[in-house]
């Protein structure tokens, strides 16, 4: 799964071109499903890697932005495993590690007070990820309105 500051990267990218009315709560939406994970609990409707999203939106049918935030979330794991790590390996986490400073700074990410303890910060050589395909990701994720993702997850 995408670590946690490129889920707040494309929240906050998002954001900031898409009307979002309750911005606390579409934040907390994407990075809920991953805290549940944490705890055990099935929160990604099936696979991180395809997840079902006609399930989601039966259990989540109004789609306030909370829920929003949730389905940007599935979505970017979804793509996240299908164009950018195809092999995984668990140099990743290091990765996400020497990312974050870059992450907070490029898009003034605020992390959330249950991240606090969970967000790391190291320095080194990327091994799996590289900036501008985490860039490139980040802003082909969040440039489409969430329209255009419902239509492609639910022929609607």
């Amino acid at each position: 799964m995408p670590g946690y500051l490129i889920h707040l990267s494309i929240a906050q990218n998002y954001i900031n071109s898409n009307a979002i009315k309750d911005e606390q709560s579409f934040i907390r939406g994407t990075i809920i499903p991953d805290l549940l994970k944490k705890q055990g609990i099935d929160s990604h409707f099936g696979s991180s890697k395809s997840p079902d999203f006609n399930m989601f939106f039966k259990q989540y049918p109004n789609q306030n932005d909370f829920e929003k935030g949730y389905f940007i979330h599935l979505i970017t794991d979804y793509f996240f495993y299908k164009n950018i790590v195809r092999d995984w390996s668990k140099d990743i986490y290091k990765d996400y590690n020497i990312l974050s400073s870059y992450l907070i700074n490029k898009y003034k990410i605020t992390i959330p007070k249950e991240l606090w303890e969970v967000v790391k910060f190291d320095v080194g050589t990327l091994k799996v990820l590289s900036i501008s395909g985490v860039d490139n990701f980040i802003q082909a994720i969040s440039s489409k309105p969430i329209s255009y993702y419902y239509k492609l997850f639910l022929n609607l």
